[in-house]
C-alpha cells in the first residue's frame, strides 16, 4: 500500500483536552462516522422524533393508509414487506429509520392516485436527502430493510 493511499484510509480525529493538550488518534477512515446532533443518541440508535412527534406521526400514517382505499395486503404486496413489518412501521416500533419514510413516501402517491388529499406529515416532512443519518439511496430505491423489525 501506497503513502497516498494509507492518508486516504487514515483520518486523524483530534481530542482537545483544557485547550493545551492535543491528542491524535489515527482511525481507519471506514470506522469514522460523523458526530450527530447534541441530544439525538439513546445507545446506538438515532431518536429524532419526540414522543409527541412519534404520535403525530403514527396518525399521519394511520389517516393516509385509510385514505388509499387499499388493504394492508395490498399495501405489502406492493412494498414487498410481511404484515408484522406493516404493523411495525405504522407504530413506529421498526428498527429501520428508512422504512417509515418510505412508507411515507408510498402513502402520499397512493392518496393523490386515489384522488384524495393526504394529511401532511409533520415530523416526516420536507426532503429525507437533508438528514446525513438516513440512507436517501435506500428511500429511493423504496428498499425496505431486511426482516420483519
Amino acid at each position: 500500500m501506497t503513502h497516498r493511499e494509507k492518508t486516504r484510509r487514515e483520518v486523524a480525529a483530534y481530542v482537545t483536552l483544557n485547550a493545551a493538550l492535543v491528542i491524535t488518534l489515527h482511525v481507519p477512515f471506514a470506522k469514522v462516522k460523523p458526530f450527530p446532533q447534541p441530544g439525538l443518541l439513546k445507545g446506538s440508535k438515532i431518536m429524532s422524533l419526540t414522543p409527541e412527534q412519534k404520535a403525530a406521526t403514527k396518525h399521519e400514517l394511520a389517516e393516509n393508509f385509510a385514505k388509499t382505499g387499499l388493504t394492508q395486503a395490498q399495501v405489502c404486496a406492493d412494498l414487498r414487506i410481511s404484515a408484522a413489518k406493516f404493523d411495525h412501521i405504522m407504530t413506529l416500533t421498526q428498527t429501520s429509520l428508512e422504512d417509515p419514510w418510505i412508507m411515507r413516501n408510498y402513502l402520499l402517491e397512493k392518496v393523490a392516485a386515489a384522488g384524495q388529499t393526504p394529511l401532511p406529515f409533520t415530523a416526516l416532512s420536507g426532503d429525507w436527502h437533508r438528514h446525513w443519518f438516513l440512507n436517501s439511496a435506500a428511500i429511493d430505491a423504496r428498499q425496505m430493510s431486511a426482516g420483519d423489525r
